[in-house]
């Protein structure tokens, strides 16, 4: 099967995790009939969450500033996908990533196989997690917008994986015009240390996370006041796969590649 989707244009194809150093690995149980073109390792790594950190779970690089220097990997983690899911609840019952991320369905032969989809951005998927509420109050001079994103129990935080995704709430006025923003993501900074090994170093590492929690937790009220006007106000949750891991300077909710989760709206009379 060839792949495709996100995936595939991502560069990621069967090889990305079954082929390891000239071995080529597969499920603990073979799962289809007849004899294979190849050898194959069988494995039950393949469903450990541990076989996903090498994609899932690694540091920022360090880049020293002696040029005869090799490049490093710092213990300032650039994606840790992996220890979110070692601190969540749903590893605590036993549950691995591929339990959510390919889970196990029946072919037409009756078979039971693992979806290889890795539908985790889907809309239906990310409707499957996240919980949205929206309350408008009335104030004297303005208008306050109380806002609470939360998870329905995964096991990391909201949004995970590299560095280019991110969660939004925008907020447009009845002109249509976006007045505010909520971001549910992380930021990073520059950093200079010293490593034994490799000298002085310049990297990056994580300066703030306003991700949702993954454990199902009550999400903190967050707020955002205007100013007030009359008509239908319009609010929207995105998922957004940025092209730059840094918000975006110019107009507000129009960048990236944008899934909507979860949209709303409040009339406001006079």
């Amino acid at each position: 099967m060839e792949p495709q989707g996100r995936a595939a244009s991502d560069g990621i194809d069967c090889a990305t995790c079954h082929v390891r150093g000239d071995d080529i690995y597969g499920a603990p149980q073979p799962t289809q009939d007849g004899t294979l073109p190849h050898p194959v390792m069988r494995t039950r790594d393949l469903r450990q969450a541990g076989y996903c950190a090498g994609c899932h779970q690694f540091g920022f690089l360090g880049f020293p500033e002696q040029k005869d220097r090799a490049l490093f990997e710092t213990a300032q983690l650039q994606q840790a996908t992996l220890r979110e899911w070692q601190a969540s609840a749903a590893a605590a019952k036993g549950l691995q990533c591929q339990a959510c991320h390919m889970p196990n369905f029946k072919d037409a032969r009756g078979k039971l196989l693992a979806n290889h989809a890795f539908a985790a951005t889907t809309v239906e998927a990310l409707q499957a997690a996240l919980t949205v509420a929206v309350r408008l109050v009335r104030q004297p001079q303005n208008l306050g917008w109380r806002v609470e994103v939360g998870s329905k129990m995964v096991g990391h935080q909201l949004p995970t994986g590299d560095v280019f995704r991110r969660l939004q709430w925008c907020l447009r006025s009845p002109a249509g015009k976006v007045v505010a923003a909520l971001l549910y993501g992380r930021s990073w900074q520059p950093y200079r240390d010293t490593d034994p090994l490799h000298g002085p170093y310049l990297s990056r590492r994580l300066a703030k996370d306003t991700r949702v929690a993954g454990d199902g937790s009550p999400p903190p009220e967050r707020i955002v006041n205007t100013t007030a006007s009359t008509g239908r106000w319009q609010w929207q949750l995105d998922y957004v796969r940025s092209d730059t891991p840094a918000l975006p300077s110019g107009p507000l909710c129009a960048d990236g590649i944008r899934t909507p989760v979860a949209a709303g709206f409040a009339d406001v009379s006079p």
